[in-house]
């Protein structure tokens, strides 16, 4: 399952584990699958902009879509994808993600036509037409996605399965949201098997990030948890929650590693 570039093509990172697909990548394994996280947004180096210097670079963010024959960023994350040779890959979508997500489908398609390919994430719930702005990318995903894709990847008819959005003939077929999971019941995010990197670099990765709750009941006129979500909330059980933290501490921050709390892009880090 991949996170897209988006911050490292404005000179930044983010190299924190990302959540959503961790839970994805963990169904996955717990079901007889071998499946990995691929985050093409993490750059092992320490010289990158804070937020205040990401804004700067977007004339040459822009670069990146006006000529991506000529960007040699989008063949390195297909050959490294083609290097773990998957049958399925799933694409994270955030809105911002969609542009990247065109240009790397259609390569990887070109490439690899047999590769499946789905699409889930925020922008993916919001969007129930995104497959006519993806055209090489099979199905998406409305909502939560890790039954969906264990479904998909165990040889259901997608056609089917609530909340996967397939082709037809006379157009998108839609046959409802994915249902609602209660979280205390899946297995912890996938923080161990990340694709490419080094187990130097594994250790760069912040994995502290635990989810507690999911969506929002409230409407703010500036967030898309609304539209993604229903304003539905689920709430982990507090066992769950300190299970989890448990494991994390016991886990991975025992070891004498000096971690970097700048991982996120959302962090105002300072140029080093």
């Amino acid at each position: 399952c991949i996170n897209p570039p988006f911050y490292r093509l404005l000179g930044s990172r983010y190299n924190a584990a990302q959540l959503g697909i961790g839970y994805l990548v963990s169904t996955l394994n717990a079901n007889g699958h071998d499946a990995w996280t691929f985050n093409a947004d993490y750059i092992s180096e320490n010289k990158y902009k804070n937020l205040q210097g990401i804004f700067d670079g977007y004339h040459d963010y822009k670069k990146y879509f006006e000529k991506p024959g000529e960007c040699i960023v989008w063949d390195e994350i297909i050959d490294k994808i083609l290097e773990f040779n998957p049958d399925w890959i799933g694409w994270f979508c955030y809105t911002a993600s969609v542009p990247a997500i065109k240009i790397l489908s259609r390569k990887l398609k070109i490439r690899a036509p047999d590769i499946r390919q789905v699409v889930g994430g925020p922008h993916s719930s919001m969007d129930k037409q995104l497959l006519n702005r993806l055209p090489d990318v099979d199905f998406s995903v409305i909502r939560e996605g890790e039954q969906c894709m264990l479904r998909l990847v165990n040889g259901e008819i997608p056609k089917n399965i609530q909340g996967v959005i397939t082709r037809t003939s006379l157009g998108l077929n839609y046959n409802g949201d994915a249902l609602f999971l209660n979280r205390s019941e899946l297995p912890f995010p996938e923080r161990e098997k990340f694709f490419g990197m080094t187990e130097e670099e594994k250790q760069t990765v912040d994995v502290s990030y635990i989810i507690r709750t999911i969506s929002c009941p409230y409407d703010c006129s500036y967030c898309a948890s609304p539209s993604a979500w229903g304003r539905k909330t689920q709430t982990r059980s507090n066992e769950s929650i300190i299970n989890e933290a448990k494991f994390v501490k016991e886990k991975y921050w025992s070891k004498n590693t000096k971690y970097d709390y700048s991982a996120s892009a959302n962090a105002m880090a300072k140029n080093s």
